[in-house]
């Protein structure tokens, strides 16, 4: 597997799992919910549980794409 592969797809892991941290109510890397929601939102308001769960499953499929661990076919691939 080439470099630049294994960094997008460990990068792109790494961001989904932050993204579940903060589903689940963490605040990393800030020390509560409302510094993080104007950093990374730029509103008062955390977006939900849904929504962050929803993004970290993209995430984890755009690394597993990467990755090309996924059982797809190359059109599939391609088109993601």
């Amino acid at each position: 597997m080439r470099t630049a592969t294994i960094v997008t797809s460990s990068t792109l892991a790494t961001i989904a799992a932050l993204h579940v941290g903060w589903g689940c109510g963490a605040s990393f890397p800030f020390d509560d919910r409302e510094q993080l929601a104007d950093s990374v939102a730029g509103s008062s308001a955390t977006p939900g549980r849904r929504d962050c769960l929803a993004v970290a499953g993209l995430l984890a499929c755009a690394a597993g794409l990467v990755a090309d661990v996924l059982p797809l076919g190359t059109t599939p691939r391609r088109a993601g």
